[in-house]
């Protein structure tokens, strides 16, 4: 959580009452809400279209810094695209090498005009705006504030023109009660001052009176003024909030599709290399430089003093095949006849899929160590919960997946849906462990090519063990598989987990060696539970 700055002095903080007044009432009008006495509401709401303004300022800055960092970032990309990578090599490592170059470039294009974007479409109208709130700060603020300054001045001038009227009444109301106590010359002076008194009283009483009448005229002109500046502020700060609105949502709509090119444009690298295969690339190598497996004899030697001897200089050499065994020490003998075993695409793919997923975050059950209980259902029993609403294949040769594993009461799942058009990249939802979803590389574009790639026969192989389980899951409900690369299981049984990826449909192996089925490795995630 980030830490908010203190309020200066001029803070609109400062003003903040606990509770919410009775007179405020949804949606609330500005022209109600901002009188009280001593003019109260007016340093409010200055104080709150001053903080707006410095809000706007604020953004426009954000926006600028954001184009700045989106220009050098897709400057440092364009320049990366230039970089020379594989310029001796052949095939489709040449091919893949040249793509990741190509995408490149174009990632740099897109955060390019992300930067553009920003400017004219996010900086730009920010500044327009600014400069409409700083014209109605010198246009309607400043009038405003001219009539508050006259009416606090008539206002000063009523209260001068009351107290010299209010003292003139107590000094007559004084004199009348001395004229009583005194005799002789003292009461004619003060008959003579009771009759200058009674003749500034009249003056005052005039002055009084028609101050007191400026101020009700005055009084007048600020309400009038003052509401009008309300509504004013009102229908700016609601154009301001809805103008912030829409700008924030056009930034991460921005932000969002070039986060949408750039998957896209690593999808099409991940295409590129589904095309690259070892064998291939060592066979388009030897086919274009191999030199031959003839292997010259050493010369023999020649016996030039025997008189027998017939030498021909033109015969060519002899020489021999070269047939030797490969001796190598990369994989280990079993998983290199499994390397030679695969024929078909589907597998290779999801070989590297579990091999990726050894760099990602172990599955791990919720924060209690305890499986999330199945969702309850009518007529009892209970269904497990939808891990991911992420479709998992978009077809193949072998069938296709549903979108997440099947709701299905326990031991019955049933058939699997037919696919319906979703969004590339959905948001994937938590799963059925309750843990955070790891890091996941979409695996469309590697069923696409399975689905195209001719289906080729799988030689029989020796299974090995996989040991490097992410963790054991124990089945809560049976499942029959529905395509050729599921495997069914049991109630009880216990799975090794080798991939969790963020659809739900997780890959692993059945601890059962009597009825597991190699190349059957997976299964739906919400049919098990962490082993405990």
């Amino acid at each position: 959580m980030s830490v908010r700055r203190r309020a200066s002095s001029v803070s609109l903080s400062r003003y903040a009452r606990p509770g919410t007044p009775d007179y405020v009432t949804p949606p609330g009008d500005f022209c109600n809400a901002f009188w009280g006495l001593g003019d109260s509401g007016v340093d409010v709401l200055f104080a709150r279209m001053r903080c707006a303004m410095t809000t706007t300022e604020e953004l426009m800055s954000f926006w600028k810094e954001r184009a700045i960092l989106e220009e050098r970032y897709a400057r440092g990309l364009a320049d990366l695209a230039r970089f020379t990578i594989g310029k001796h090599e052949i095939g489709e490592m040449r091919g893949a090498l040249d793509t990741l170059k190509n995408e490149t470039a174009k990632q740099a294009e897109a955060h390019l005009i992300v930067a553009n974007g920003i400017k004219t479409g996010l900086e730009t109208p920010t500044l327009e705006f600014l400069r409409k709130q700083q014209q109605h700060r010198r246009e309607k603020l400043t009038a405003v504030d001219k009539e508050l300054k006259m009416k606090r001045n008539q206002e000063g001038y009523v209260v001068r023109a009351r107290e010299k009227y209010e003292a003139d009444c107590n000094r007559i109301k004084d004199f009348a009660a001395q004229s009583v106590l005194l005799q002789g010359v003292e009461l004619d002076r003060l008959r003579i001052k009771h009759q200058r008194t009674l003749e500034t009283v009249q003056a005052n009483r005039r002055d009084y009176a028609n101050f007191v009448r400026g101020l009700q005229e005055a009084t007048q002109r600020w309400e009038d003024h003052w509401r009008a500046f309300c509504d004013g502020c009102q229908d700016l700060e609601e154009e301001r909030i809805e103008f912030l609105f829409n700008n924030v949502w056009a930034y991460t709509d921005a932000v969002s599709t070039v986060c949408v090119s750039v998957d896209n444009s690593c999808e099409i690298v991940r295409l590129a290399l589904e095309q690259l295969e070892t064998e291939k690339e060592i066979g388009a190598f030897l086919r274009t430089y191999g030199t031959g497996n003839v292997m010259p004899d050493p010369p023999p030697f020649i016996d030039f003093e025997n008189p027998d001897l017939q030498y021909d200089p033109s015969q060519p050499p002899s020489s021999h095949p070269a047939n030797y065994p490969r001796q190598s020490h990369r994989f280990p003998t079993e998983d290199a006849a499994n390397r030679n075993s695969v024929g078909s695409p589907t597998l290779s793919i999801n070989a590297r899929r579990a091999s990726m997923t050894l760099f990602q975050p172990s599955a791990v059950n919720g924060r209690n160590g305890t499986a999330r209980p199945p969702q309850a259902v009518q007529g009892g029993g209970s269904i497990p919960q939808s891990p991911s609403s992420q479709q998992r294949y978009s077809g193949g040769s072998n069938g296709s997946h549903p979108s997440h594993p099947p709701h299905a009461p326990p031991q019955q799942p049933p058939p699997p849906v037919p696919l319906q058009p979703q969004p590339q990249y959905p948001h994937p939802q938590p799963s059925n462990l309750s843990t955070p979803a790891p890091a996941h590389v979409p695996t469309s574009a590697l069923a696409t090519a399975a689905a195209t790639a001719p289906a080729a026969p799988c030689p029989a192989r020796t299974y090995t063990p996989i040991f490097f389980s992410l963790s054991p899951v124990q089945a809560i409900f049976g499942y029959t598989a529905t395509t050729e690369e599921e495997f069914d299981f049991q109630k009880g049984d216990i799975i090794a987990v080798t991939a969790t990826p963020p659809d739900g449909w997780w890959s692993g192996e059945l601890l059962d060696d009597t009825r597991r089925q190699p190349g059957h490795n997976v299964f739906p995630s919400n049919f098990v539970a962490l082993l405990m």
